[in-house]
């Protein structure tokens, strides 16, 4: 293989598309709060508080970008009913939420993202 060649996969954005990123997670997080919601950073191993988790994916492919997770108290069970029915008004709640705000955001199609909101632009995009 050629040292020039790029490595195979998805290749972190450059440091200017993944600032406008993290700016656009910080207002998304911001606004959420604002709105009455309990919004925070995305956590891989998720804590007990429930609410929005915001994640940033700032690699250059199709599911990158800006995302937003409705986690459930651990006491509702993360795989029951009552967690999924949960999640799917949630993630309805999110994106209507998203737009009386002025964003610009959509159901998720990524199957590792099962019920997240994929948040497209802010309102001053």
């Amino acid at each position: 293989m050629d040292p020039s060649d790029p490595a195979p996969g998805p290749r972190r954005l450059d440091p200017p598309a993944a600032a406008a990123l993290l700016r656009l997670a910080a207002h998304v997080e911001r606004d959420l709060l604002a709105a009455g919601l309990n919004a925070k950073p995305y956590e891989v191993t998720p804590s007990s508080l429930a609410g929005v988790e915001v994640e940033v994916d700032a690699f250059d492919d199709a599911v990158g970008g800006v995302w937003l997770h409705w986690r459930t108290h651990p006491s509702v069970g993360p795989d029951g009913p009552d967690a999924l029915s949960v999640r799917v008004v949630m993630a309805e709640a999110l994106v209507r939420t998203l737009a009386a705000l002025g964003y610009a955001a959509e159901h998720g199609d990524d199957s590792l993202r099962p019920f997240a909101v994929r948040v497209l632009a802010g309102p001053d995009d």
